[in-house]
């Protein structure tokens, strides 16, 4: 990663926030669902399609339109596009990774 100490941090902090938002994800989904299979098996279908949809295996542009929901639903699209331009805007490098997610 950059060896910048605010670069870490703001790493540090999109993390905590992606944790925060995908254990609120998975307590909604156990509120709603009434037993432990229902809601495993729930849970880990929504998140591999968010893991899927967020641009880091599949780019926007080669999402079937009838997907695109997804991609901009997942909470996994905005770390990682933050992480990105972390890493990138303090590497100088940044014009190398297109606006592809």
């Amino acid at each position: 990663l950059a060896p910048d100490a605010g670069a870490f941090f703001f790493f540090v902090f999109v993390m905590f926030c992606t944790l925060l938002a995908a254990q609120s994800l998975v307590l909604l989904i156990s509120a709603i669902v009434p037993n432990f299979g229902a809601g495993n098996g729930l849970g880990s279908a929504l998140f591999a399609l968010m893991f899927l949809f967020c641009g880091f295996f599949i780019v926007r542009a080669d999402i079937p339109g009838w997907w695109i929901w997804m991609h901009w639903l997942s909470i996994f699209k905005y770390p990682l596009e933050a992480d990105m331009q972390n890493q990138f805007l303090h590497t100088g490098a940044y014009n190398v990774c297109d606006d592809g997610i």
